[in-house]
């Protein structure tokens, strides 16, 4: 018995040393990973602190609500320290869209995750005033046990998450992966761009009875609505690329057969099909069509996650008129372009806030006489201008690149931003600064 006893209290030393250098290793990652001087002027300040866990698009978010807006510290907590720490507890088991587990050995495993992120709230709410933190999507893995951790030392855990478009054949896997593989949300606040994202969370039980929601739509176009510039803009055509299985099945789910599912789910059993033929003849038309217009002044921005191969951009790359731009958001382009084509993206909507022409693409697989382009295209109306063919898009491109006068936002436009970025009237960061100020203690 007393042999039993030695051994347990020997596990448990050995359980406690192995939290704390897992503790150590998480503050070794975070150290240069938060803003050091926001973080000494944190120390300083009465003022609320929110952490802020950064996302390319969600960063302008962020920006739009900045510290001038609203009386807080928004202190910058980069992600790699956090999924460092996930990787180390809980390895490469689970994925953003497969959360749920019914492993012994896994559940034990985030509740060790769990009791890092508990202590460190715990400690870092002593030297600071945190009241919350703030991310752009629910489901990522390294911030589902941190979520929990905040609620439990009284912070609050927003998501202003950013989903907010899809087509109608890749609404079916994500309802599927939201019902049955991601589980519920596990902050306070779950904010939405748009109510039909809001609503498809909610009928797929990812939104908890407690949890407050709200739609703010996207503050990150707020200052699109205020440009006045466009005779002063000197981008003539601003091509925007876009996946091979962009808003189709495999767009978000990698390496697992969805077709598939859908079939076993008795959701959809036909063709299946990318967009290889589109990829190509809109890559052939943008270098043809920078090759007869030498004088006009051409971007093309690629697209994160969906980057373009090296033989596609040595071909851009051999044109002296077109920038290749492979960083950044939509938005520094949009401000100074006059047309823009893009194709399954709120580049679309953004652009119709930023006063551009716009058109996408409706031709070969994206056609909407045929099955692919009814399923798995956007759903849009007459203030986007569908070309149905690449000489389509060249007339587009030639009618408006030499106009001085913007594009007026119609009513039609209006209830395209107002379906999918929630926001027809650029007052989105308001409507979100409220919701945090009703959170300040």
């Amino acid at each position: 018995m007393l042999r039993l006893k030695t051994l347990q209290r020997s596990q448990d030393i050995l359980r406690s040393l192995l939290l704390f250098l897992k503790i150590s290793l998480f503050l070794r990652q975070i150290n240069g990973k938060i803003k050091i001087p926001y973080l000494i002027k944190a120390l300083y300040s009465k003022k609320p602190v929110w952490l802020f866990i950064p996302k390319l698009v969600f960063n302008d978010d962020i920006k739009a609500i900045s510290s001038k807006y609203l009386d807080v510290n928004f202190v910058s907590l980069k992600r790699g320290p956090l999924v460092a720490l996930t990787k180390c507890i809980i390895g490469d088991n689970l994925s953003i869209y497969n959360y749920i587990s019914n492993s012994e050995k896994i559940i034990n495993r985030k509740k060790r995750l769990y009791k890092i992120y508990w202590l460190f709230i715990f400690l870092l709410k002593r030297v600071i005033n945190l009241q919350g933190i703030i991310s752009g999507a629910y489901y990522y893995v390294e911030q589902r046990e941190l979520a929990k951790a905040a609620l439990d030392n009284g912070i609050e855990f927003v998501v202003l998450h950013k989903e907010c478009i899809t087509s109608p054949i890749e609404i079916l896997v994500r309802n599927y992966i939201f019902r049955e593989r991601t589980g519920p949300f596990t902050g306070s606040v779950l904010l939405t761009y748009n109510q039909d994202e809001l609503n498809n969370l909610k009928d797929n039980s990812v939104v908890p009875s407690k949890c407050i929601t709200r739609v703010t739509g996207a503050p990150r176009i707020d200052e699109l609505f205020k440009l006045n510039n466009f005779s002063e803009r000197s981008i003539d055509v601003s091509f925007f690329w876009f996946g091979k299985y962009t808003y189709l099945p495999e767009h978000f789910f990698k390496g697992e057969d969805m077709w598939g599912k859908l079939k076993d789910l008795k959701l959809y059993n036909s063709i299946r099909w990318d967009w290889s033929n589109l990829q190509t003849s809109y890559l052939k038309a943008i270098i043809k069509y920078a090759n007869i217009n030498p004088n006009l002044n051409i971007v093309l921005k690629s697209k994160v996650g969906f980057e373009m191969s090296d033989h596609d951009i040595n071909e851009i790359k051999d044109l002296k008129n077109i920038r290749l731009v492979k960083q950044g958001t939509a938005q520094s382009l949009l401000k100074n372009s006059k047309v823009v084509i893009a194709f399954n993206s709120t580049v679309i909507f953004e652009a119709l806030a930023a006063h551009c022409y716009v058109g996408t693409l409706s031709f070969e697989e994206a056609d909407k006489s045929k099955e692919s382009g009814r399923l798995g295209t956007l759903d849009l109306n007459r203030s986007i201008e569908e070309l149905k063919s690449v000489e389509e898009m060249y007339k587009f491109c030639d009618r408006f690149s030499s106009v001085q006068e913007e594009n007026k936002l119609t009513i039609d436009g209006e209830k395209l931003l107002d379906q999918y970025l929630g926001n027809k009237d650029g007052l989105s960061s308001i409507r979100l600064r409220t919701v945090l100020q009703g959170l300040l203690k």
